[in-house]
């Protein structure tokens, strides 16, 4: 899913413990595919019929996303602050896909800012600014 050049950039991003950052562009779209196979099979249905498999993605996603989200936002002099922001832009962007929109309205508030605004914001900070203006499409103002 992404050209050699995003590839480099994802592989740049901040190390963790136990995350196979060689392996992390791949990763990034096996779970994307996993997560557009599960809308294709969930279309109608109720997303609490979710595999433990995908649910352990997302939950996956969802930390990788925080991890690299809080490196660009409190450590704004890194030198590799672009790769975690794009990291974290499309960890969010992937887990994006998997919500189901009940209430139809991007929510920010004290505690949570939807996933779609992190993204949007956080592809910014990566100079991506064609996926920066994809993520945007999907926000709903109140």
């Amino acid at each position: 899913m992404f050209d050699p050049i995003t590839a480099a950039l994802i592989r740049a991003a901040p190390a963790l413990d136990g995350l196979d950052l060689e392996g992390l562009p791949k990763r990034l779209t096996s779970a994307f595919a996993d997560i557009v196979s599960a809308r294709i099979r969930l279309r109608g249905e109720a997303y609490d019929r979710v595999s433990p498999e995908l649910t352990e993605t997302l939950n996956e996603l969802r930390r990788l996303a925080a991890a690299h989200e809080a490196y660009v936002a409190l450590l704004p002099e890194r030198e590799n602050r672009a790769a975690a922001a794009f990291v974290a832009a499309s960890a969010h962007q992937t887990c994006m896909l998997a919500r189901s929109r009940t209430n139809g309205v991007s929510r920010i508030d004290a505690t949570t800012v939807a996933p779609e605004v992190c993204a949007t914001l956080l592809f910014l900070v990566a100079e991506a600014n064609a996926d920066a203006a994809e993520c945007a499409k999907r926000i709903i103002p109140d």
